[in-house]
């Protein structure tokens, strides 16, 4: 599935933005509630700097083991039905793993995405590595402390990126991706040219990262 992407040395935080191997990703959940939701679709693409490999998206139903409540599916359509053939979280890992492996984790409020992979891996006794992550909404609450909302769709608008999919994993997924690849160009007129630079510039929307930290996205699991 990656094979066509070319090889890059270790990435570490100097690695050029405009080299990062990337994976931007998304899960849709039957609620926001990191401890007790599950994952029920889950989707992501490579990208390599600025550009997306589109070959390589995932897009997956994934069965919650559970019952989806209707303000859940409310949101992102997904339904009892449409998961009951679906394998659990476990069965999707190696893709998920391969996605992932030797890449940057990147998307829209990504905390709360990998608090939920960090989960339903502990569920499944998948041994976890937390990953190297970037936030394109810290990004963009950063970049335009006075833009006001740094919702995915408002941030796209800001950027000129058409908005397709909400609320689907893949949907948002790919319109991260191509958010990202122009954050990628004003990062770089901030003079925030390496991973490392991007994670501290990140940092700076202190209010946001409080917010992430107060709604528990970063603890360990405990049950």
């Amino acid at each position: 599935m990656l094979a066509s992407l070319p090889a890059t040395g270790p990435l570490t935080g100097a690695t050029p933005l405009t080299a990062l191997p990337a994976f931007v990703f998304d899960c849709e959940t039957t609620g926001l509630d990191v401890a007790r939701d599950r994952i029920v679709s889950l989707g992501g693409v490579r990208m390599r700097g600025p550009h997306i490999q589109h070959d390589s998206a995932i897009d997956r139903l994934v069965d919650p083991q559970r019952p989806i409540p209707a303000r859940a599916t409310a949101i992102h359509g997904i339904t009892d039905a449409m998961v009951a053939q679906a394998d659990p979280f476990g069965a999707h890992w190696a893709v998920l793993a391969d996605s992932m492996r030797d890449a940057v984790l990147v998307g829209h409020n990504i905390a709360f995405d990998i608090a939920h992979l960090r989960r339903a891996a502990r569920r499944a006794e998948i041994e976890w590595h937390p990953p190297p992550s970037l936030d394109t909404l810290l990004l963009a609450a950063a970049l335009e402390p006075r833009a006001g909302s740094v919702e995915l769709e408002a941030v796209a608008a800001r950027l000129g990126v058409p908005v397709h999919g909400r609320h689907t994993a893949l949907g948002d997924s790919l319109v991260t991706a191509a958010v990202f690849a122009r954050q990628i160009v004003r990062l770089a007129e901030r003079k925030v040219t390496t991973l490392g630079d991007a994670v501290a510039f990140g940092q700076r929307a202190r209010a946001f990262v409080r917010r992430q930290r107060a709604a528990g996205w970063f603890d360990e699991p405990t049950d």
